[in-house]
Parts: structure tokens; C-alpha cells; sequence
């Protein structure tokens, strides 16, 4: 249940005391399909493709045909359309040989959703995903060099910086629709985004085994397993600490301004 959560965002059978903890360990974002599968999957298709040898541009486009196959597989949720109009445009500038600008491709793609489904500006999905990934896109840099000038390790910085960014920015939302605020998933996030994502690398991989060989197939899903049980075990341990999450009343717009 929870790799099916982790591919293709089907929470269904995820059991209630699973789905409980990673909202209070501040990690639920990663059973919401997103930029963090979009991501996976082109890097996947990337690193397949240029150890065989193909050149940038055709890799470029079979990356976009994974992502809109992906996307119609998926569903036509909020995040993923803006996760994939996003990988689009940086795929298309690739393409182009020209230079891709992350705010750009934001904005775009939610010109593109809203052009489609006006009323999506309404909806918590919709203003979760692009408070975060506008939360990273223009607060990331700056938190990650702040913590450098500290005197933080680089990559720890950029860990920290980017989690406290995405956490930051959809702060107000989830006060605002859920009175809900995880104090420990900027830390939990250091160990639940890494997981996850070797979680979800090797189940696509398993998927794709599975059309040449049950038996190797079969070997790579029991091996994520071992992923998948750490993560939940960092999942139950951040969620039993005392105050992981505390209940806010709904913020006035004047707070959510400030």
C-alpha cells in the first residue's frame, strides 16, 4: 500500500495508523505524485538512455513521453499536471537548446491548470503544490545560503534549506484549510525524502523488470521492502515525539500576509 502510494499517489489500502503518522511527522507530501516523481522518472529515462548512448535532444523528448504517459496514467490531480507541464517546458528547452527558467515554468503551468479548470484556484491540492514548489523555487537558495553563511556543511544546508523553504511556504495553507502544523518534518524530512526516494526509484524500475522477467522483478521488490520498512520506522519514530504536530486556529489573511 504504501509503494502504490509512493508510484502513483493510491492511498486506498494505506492503513489509518500509517496514514495519521506521516501527517504528523510532516511527510504526507510524499504519497502526493509530484515534481518528486516527475523528477525520478526523467532522470531515470535520462541515465537509461545516456549509458546507451543517445544524444541529449532524443532523450529529451522520450523523457516527455514517459512524463505525459505518466500523467495519464496518474490521474489528472493538480500536482501532476503542474509537475508535468513543468518537466515539459524544461524538456523543451533542451530540445530548443535554449535556457529554462524554474519561475517561468511555474508560472506557466499555472496558467495552463487554471486556463483548463479555473475553479482548481480554490482547491488545498492546487495551493499546496504550488506554495511548495514556489516555496523552493524562490526561498531555497536563499535558506540554503544563509545556513552556508552559518556555517553549516554544504549539503546539509541545501537538505535544511530546501525542506524549511517547501515547509514554510504551504504553512499558511495548512493552517488556513487543515489548523495543522508538523514541528518535526523539517528534520524528518532529511531522512523520509532520501528513502523514499530509493523507494520509488526501484519500484519503477521493478515495474519495468516486470515486462522481461517476473523472477528479477520479483527480487528488486523485495529488496525496496528494506527501504520501505526504514521509512516507515522513521515515519512511526517522528510522529511519536511529544508535540510533532499542533493545532492552529485558521489564520486571517492580514497573518498569512505577515
Amino acid at each position: 500500500s504504501a509503494l502504490a502510494g509512493l508510484l502513483v499517489g493510491d492511498r486506498a489500502a494505506l492503513p489509518r495508523e500509517t496514514d495519521d503518522a506521516l501527517r504528523r511527522a510532516g511527510a504526507y507530501h510524499v504519497l502526493a505524485v509530484s515534481g518528486f516523481n516527475v523528477a525520478l522518472l526523467a532522470a531515470s529515462v535520462f541515465a537509461v538512455l545516456t549509458l546507451v548512448g543517445v544524444s541529449r535532444a532524443t532523450t529529451a523528448v522520450v523523457a516527455a513521453v514517459a512524463l505525459v504517459a505518466f500523467a495519464l496514467v496518474v490521474g489528472a490531480q493538480s500536482s501532476v499536471i503542474r509537475a508535468t507541464v513543468m518537466g515539459l517546458i524544461l524538456l523543451a528547452g533542451i530540445v530548443l537548446e535554449r535556457e529554462s527558467q524554474l519561475p517561468n515554468a511555474l508560472a506557466l503551468s499555472g496558467l495552463a491548470l487554471l486556463a483548463w479548470r479555473p475553479a482548481d484556484l480554490w482547491d488545498p491540492g492546487f495551493q499546496l503544490s504550488f506554495a511548495a514548489t514556489a516555496g523552493i523555487v524562490y526561498l531555497g537558495t536563499p535558506a540554503r545560503a544563509a545556513l552556508e553563511w552559518l556555517g553549516w556543511p554544504r549539503a546539509l544546508a541545501a537538505a535544511v534549506g530546501v525542506s524549511a523553504a517547501a515547509q514554510g511556504a504551504v504553512l499558511p495553507v495548512m493552517a488556513a484549510h487543515f489548523n495543522q502544523l508538523s514541528l518535526i518534518g523539517v528534520l524528518a524530512n532529511l531522512a523520509v525524502v532520501p528513502l523514499a526516494a530509493v523507494a520509488t526509484t526501484l519500484g519503477m524500475l521493478a515495474l519495468l523488470l516486470e515486462l522481461a522477467s517476473g523472477v528479477l522483478a520479483s527480487l528488486l521488490f523485495q529488496t525496496l521492502w528494506v527501504a520501505l520498512i526504514m521509512l516507515r520506522v522513521v515515519v512511526s519514530v517522528a510522529a511519536a515525539l511529544p508535540a510533532a504536530m499542533v493545532h492552529l486556529p485558521a489564520p486571517s489573511a492580514a497573518t498569512v500576509v505577515a
